[in-house]
């Protein structure tokens, strides 16, 4: 089990075993992961690991609506998939917009 989700398990009252495991210093380089890309990929694995292979749809949008109109069992739309989360098109669309109230 990935080591973030016993911690929220434990938070929602759960109760968890841990198991020790060696682990080893890395020899050279960094991680390829921060902190929330570890977390989201635990989790990720976990609903894997918890939901029945045909009742589970991982999603890359980079595919379009081939797969997700066949999971879902309807004919794929004639028209192109949508881009609207670019890079670009979100930087362009967020500019003149209010800051976020966000303030971590």
């Amino acid at each position: 089990m990935h080591r973030y989700l016993p911690a929220l398990m434990q938070r929602a009252g759960w109760q968890t075993v841990s198991v020790p495991v060696n682990h080893r210093h890395r020899a050279s380089g960094v991680s390829n992961y921060n902190n929330l890309q570890r977390a989201l990929r635990g989790i990720r694995i976990e609903v894997q690991a918890a939901i029945p292979a045909d009742r589970l749809l991982v999603f890359d949008v980079a595919d379009g609506w081939p797969p997700l109109c066949e999971f879902l069992g309807v004919p794929v739309p004639s028209e192109d998939f949508p881009q609207v989360n670019e890079r670009e098109a979100w930087h362009r669309k967020r500019r003149g917009r209010p800051p976020s109230r966000d303030t971590r």
